[in-house]
């Protein structure tokens, strides 16, 4: 159960970023002027402007839920 958990912990831990990325395409408008291109240009954009910090936002409550969806599957 504990090794699951943490499984969950390093593969949210991972992936963080990514799903920052995917939000911030989700919330672009199509007639916006400043439009992420790509996965790694946006990656970098939010790196240069926000810090790691940008990169991790929101991770606290998946790790809850990744961890504990984890830790219940290796059950």
């Amino acid at each position: 159960m504990t090794t699951g958990f943490f499984a969950g912990v390093i593969a949210t831990c991972f992936n963080a970023p990514f799903d920052v990325v995917k939000s911030r395409f989700q919330q672009q408008r199509i007639d916006d002027v400043d439009r992420h291109k790509s996965t790694l240009a946006t990656l970098s954009r939010i790196y240069k402007h926000e810090g790691i910090n940008g990169c991790y936002r929101g991770i606290q409550p998946k790790i809850l839920r990744m961890g504990i969806g984890g830790a219940v599957s290796m059950t």
